[in-house]
């Protein structure tokens, strides 16, 4: 008996492997739909980096790019329109060990040719006001060191100073330079240094101009090698002395004299010659002579118009060969003592008057006039005394020297800057 066939079944794995295998038709199809969005995706993503590509190769073409050898340069390159674009665009690095470089050079190795043009082109200076010669007067000590007097003229130019006042003869009679005048020499007045040259040459360096001051009269130097330049005992008895030669007396430069007067004049003309602008008179006073000493000297000792002439025939004689100040304390003017203080014989000359602050704690009068500082600012008190200084100059011009003493530096600054406002045109600063 035959035996019948059951319904064929198909389990979910069968049909499964069917589908997956590679002679399905459905893998087939899939295959070649997967392939088409590969390409086509290839394509957008090609062009899309293929177009600029090509543009750029093709302005390369056209335009080559142009690019300097870095390790090479010429002075073509620096001298060219393109130099700055060059210099803008160097590295950070080399701009900044360029420029540590250039500010960590030693002094020392300045260039020769650097430091000749400094030693011979004068320092250029800024003063403080605008045409006027503000001046510091130096001590003799500074004047005879070269190292101080250089320090010291540099501080002066920094601060604007633009004249420095040598003291050039002392009281007593000696020089603070080695003078080249015989006379000088033979009464031992000449310093065996430095030489006048040098003295200018320093101060010139740092552009500065230089003003001399002489005392003139306060000198026992030149009277005891030269008895004919001394006050003379009449009916030849000798030089006269200020006490008992036992007790140390000395003869005294005599404004009496023609010989004196030469004296002076060749001194000045020395100082004048070497390059000194100026040359300020001070030490223009008499030894206290008694009254006794009339009988001795004559009575034109105590004549005080004799004393006057002998005075102004001193400043004459100096003036032939300079350009001159007479020099003297505001204080002695006032009280009397300034001797040469004759403003209508003094004509042409200028008056140069060092104001002391301290010197006037109380009111003073000139002529007709009371002045007080008293309670006042500095630069009221210039005021007042420049005020009383310019009645007693009458018209001469008025130099004022101001002692600084206690004056700070913007005290200082005070005063000097009432003294420009009114209308000095030389203005002297000492210690």
């Amino acid at each position: 008996m035959a035996r019948k066939k059951g319904r064929k079944i198909y389990t979910y794995r069968a049909r499964n492997k069917r589908v997956f295998s590679k002679n399905h038709p459905m893998r087939s199809a899939l295959g070649i739909v997967l392939t088409v969005l590969i390409a086509a995706v290839l394509g957008v993503v090609g062009y899309s980096i293929a177009g600029p590509v090509v543009a750029r190769l093709t302005a390369e073409a056209e335009h080559p790019t142009q690019t300097d050898d870095p390790y090479e340069f010429s002075e073509a390159d620096s001298s060219g329109p393109d130099s700055a674009a060059v210099t803008e665009t160097a590295s950070e690095t080399a701009s900044t060990a360029a420029t540590t470089a250039a500010t960590t050079v030693p002094a020392e190795t300045t260039s020769e040719t650097e430091t000749t043009t400094t030693t011979e082109t004068a320092a250029e200076v800024k003063p403080r006001f605008e045409g006027v010669t503000l001046g510091c007067v130096i001590s003799p000590q500074t004047a005879a060191d070269p190292k101080l007097l250089e320090t010291a003229v540099q501080r002066c130019a920094e601060q604007g100073y633009t004249a420095i006042v040598l003291p050039a003869k002392l009281s007593g009679g000696a020089l603070t330079y080695a003078s080249e005048n015989a006379e000088a020499k033979k009464c031992g007045a000449a310093a065996e240094s430095p030489a006048l040259s040098d003295l200018i040459g320093t101060v010139s360096a740092q552009g500065l101009s230089v003003i001399a001051d002489m005392n003139l009269l306060e000198d026992n130097l030149f009277p005891s090698a030269y008895s004919d330049g001394s006050y003379q005992i009449k009916d030849n008895h000798g030089r006269w002395l200020d006490r008992a030669e036992s007790d140390g007396g000395k003869p005294w430069l005599s404004p009496y004299t023609d010989h004196a007067k030469r004296y002076l004049s060749a001194l000045a003309h020395e100082l004048s010659d070497a390059g000194c602008s100026e040359i300020l008179c001070s030490g223009m006073t008499f030894p206290r002579f008694r009254t006794s000493d009339e009988a001795l000297l004559g009575k034109q000792v105590n004549n005080s118009e004799k004393r006057t002439d002998a005075l102004i025939s001193v400043l004459d004689a100096m003036k032939e060969q300079s350009v001159i100040a007479y020099s003297v304390s505001l204080a002695d003017a006032v009280n009397g003592k300034a001797e040469a203080l004759d403003p209508d014989r003094l004509s042409g000359s200028a008056v140069c008057m060092t104001i002391d602050f301290g010197d006037f704690a109380e009111s003073f009068k000139v002529g007709e006039k009371r002045y007080s500082i008293s309670g006042k600012t500095p630069a009221d008190q210039t005021d007042v005394l420049l005020q009383a200084a310019k009645a007693l100059c009458g018209d001469c011009e008025l130099i004022p020297c101001f002692v600084r003493g206690a004056l700070d530096e913007e005290a200082l600054d005070a005063v000097l800057t009432a003294a420009n406002e009114a209308g000095c045109r030389q203005i002297l600063v000492t210690n």
